[in-house]
């Protein structure tokens, strides 16, 4: 993400509520499955920067992941799915026990693209 996007993303996501800071993070994981390249890539910086910021706060972080984690397969952008797995990384510094409970529900398995990614 270029400085002053990041910046700005970071600058306004401090005035906001816990509540529209989940709302903002729920529209950005619904951008990942957008066809448009720019949209995709556009949600993955937003997650980052939000994440990076206010990830230890969120109280949905097992449903984030699972969100994104749905989303992963659509993502044909290689540094936005890169991106999109290092939201979950920053998301698990604070929630793992969350995280880890939520990806033992899935039952699909990862592709290898994924698999190294996390190794």
């Amino acid at each position: 993400m270029s400085t002053s996007s990041s910046c700005a993303t970071e600058e306004v996501s401090k005035h906001l509520t816990l509540a529209e800071l989940t709302d903002l993070v729920s529209t950005a994981v619904e951008g990942l499955g957008s066809s448009s390249p720019f949209r995709v890539q556009a949600a993955t910086n937003m997650l980052l920067a939000v994440i990076q910021e206010h990830g230890a706060k969120l109280e949905t972080a097992a449903n984030l992941g699972r969100a994104i984690h749905l989303q992963l397969s659509s993502v044909r952008i290689p540094q936005a799915r890169r991106d999109a797995l290092h939201t979950i990384t920053l998301l698990a510094r604070n929630h793992a026990p969350e995280l880890v409970a939520a990806f033992l529900d899935f039952s699909m398995p990862m592709d290898s693209y994924t698999k190294k990614c996390l190794t």
